[in-house]
């Protein structure tokens, strides 16, 4: 049945709770979990959209229509505030809700016709490349334009621990500047 639910199990000692998020009116496809604030998780769905979710909030941060079901979504390596999604229709849609929260940064065609659909994306953690596959098992793997993978003036120089701490605090903005109460 796809009823658009996301369910959350929590377990603690001899406790067990069960959270249930009326996510989208269409089949969840994919779950991701951002890398650098981990009470953050997106969910794409066959409803055309993309939702940001704060853990335990069932209102979500933010709802992005990409006018195709999507079939994928991965948060950057890189930045807790990027990532990209892929649709039926054959694009790959990269965001960075820092910089617009209503619409990508970049949208590239990936597929031709006669391909299927997107169906999983993933960023990889030590290159600015992506991986885009198909329902038929086709893989292809894309580079990001410079302009994409640009650091923030206050990340160069900075050491791991520091660049952690940024991307936090980055995430924070967001969610201190979204409607959700």
């Amino acid at each position: 049945m796809d009823t658009g639910m996301i369910i959350q199990h929590r377990r603690s000692s001899n406790i067990h709770s069960l959270i249930s998020y009326h996510a989208h009116v269409g089949a969840v496809t994919s779950i991701a979990w951002n890398l650098f604030y981990p009470r953050v998780f997106g969910s794409s769905s066959a409803d055309w959209t993309v939702k940001i979710w704060l853990l335990d909030c069932f209102t979500p941060i933010q709802v992005l229509d990409l006018s195709s079901p999507v079939g994928g979504l991965a948060w950057a390596s890189s930045s807790s505030t990027v990532f990209v999604a892929v649709t039926d229709d054959g694009r790959a849609h990269v965001f960075d809700i820092r910089l617009c929260k209503t619409r990508s940064l970049c949208t590239q065609q990936i597929r031709q016709a006669h391909w299927p659909a997107l169906s999983c994306v993933v960023f990889s953690p030590f290159e600015p490349v992506i991986l885009v596959a198909g329902e038929r098992g086709f893989i292809l793997s894309l580079k990001l334009s410079p302009n994409l993978r640009k650091l923030h003036k206050e990340a160069r120089g900075a050491d791991e621990e520091k660049l952690k701490e940024l991307e936090r605090q980055k995430m924070e903005r967001i969610i201190s500047t979204s409607a959700i109460s």
